[in-house]
């Protein structure tokens, strides 16, 4: 069964899902995508993200140093 994509990125064939999550400083939409093999999938990353910060879960912690972190 085919599966439902709508972004190519390196010959590869993904499921993107967009949501936005803030505005910064100068007013511009602070938008999150993402990627799954299908619909679905996409949509359980969104929604466990989205429910991470209700929870008061910093999520991205790519760009943070330890020092800031205590």
């Amino acid at each position: 069964m085919p599966r439902k994509t709508n972004y190519s990125k390196n010959d590869n064939e993904y499921y993107r899902v967009t949501v936005s999550v803030g505005r910064d400083s100068s007013g511009k939409l602070i938008r999150k995508e993402f990627y799954g093999k299908g619909k679905k999938e996409a949509e359980e990353k969104r929604d466990n993200y989205l429910n991470a910060i209700k929870n008061g879960l910093s999520v991205d912690f790519e760009n943070v140093l330890l020092g800031q972190l205590m």
